[in-house]
């Protein structure tokens, strides 16, 4: 961006924070509005202040080779698209950014549930929303991937909500060979029982 724009960059690179999520490394990059010469500052960027100009998606674009090169070396399957659900022609809602305050109230709540030794569920409006989101995600992908899908769910929301796909399909199967088998009904309906309250291999926390 120095080079491109004649902007002065300053870098944070930020780890995540004891109380947040543990995979939330990132940075922040700060820049001037103006260009840097020899006597200071000169001209405004104004291309980078201009949908018109393309200079913002082109950025976009970059982060998106930038982040896909990096997940490529370390042999992690996701990649990244910097464009819009509906640009990609993808029907998924979207989650809410949530800012900083309903952030802290979350965890509040998980901090809270943990105490009490119970579900944390989410207390605000877009926390919910997001939740609501996540688990629709995580039922599209048992969906189309099957059981081995819900590891590439990012949250606890989204692998419980693919696990669950998997359990309520399985008993479904059950209940099926039940109803073929009805001379021996009593007894398929008991081990279905037994089974219902086990949880099946790889599908555990």
């Amino acid at each position: 961006m120095s080079e491109r724009h004649g902007v002065a960059v300053d870098v944070a690179i930020h780890a995540p924070g004891r109380e947040g999520d543990h995979r939330n490394h990132h940075a922040h990059l700060l820049t001037t509005t103006r260009r840097i010469g020899p006597e200071g500052l000169g001209a405004k960027t104004r291309e980078l202040d201009q949908k018109t100009s393309g200079e913002v998606e082109r950025w976009r674009g970059r982060w998106a080779e930038m982040q896909n090169a990096a997940l490529e070396r370390a042999n992690v399957p996701e990649r990244v698209d910097h464009r819009s659900h509906q640009r990609r022609g993808i029907e998924q809602e979207a989650t809410v950014h949530m800012g900083p305050s309903a952030t802290a109230m979350e965890r509040r709540a998980e901090h809270q549930a943990m105490r009490e030794g119970r579900a944390y569920e989410p207390v605000t409006m877009v926390g919910q929303h997001n939740a609501g989101v996540i688990e629709q995600r995580g039922l599209r992908q048992y969906i189309e991937r099957g059981p081995s899908g819900c590891a590439m769910q990012g949250s606890d929301i989204g692998q419980a909500a693919c696990v669950r796909g998997h359990l309520e399909r399985r008993g479904r199967s059950r209940s099926a060979r039940c109803s073929r088998g009805a001379a021996s009904g009593a007894a398929c309906r008991e081990r279905t029982r037994e089974q219902a309250q086990g949880t099946p291999a790889g599908a555990g926390p």
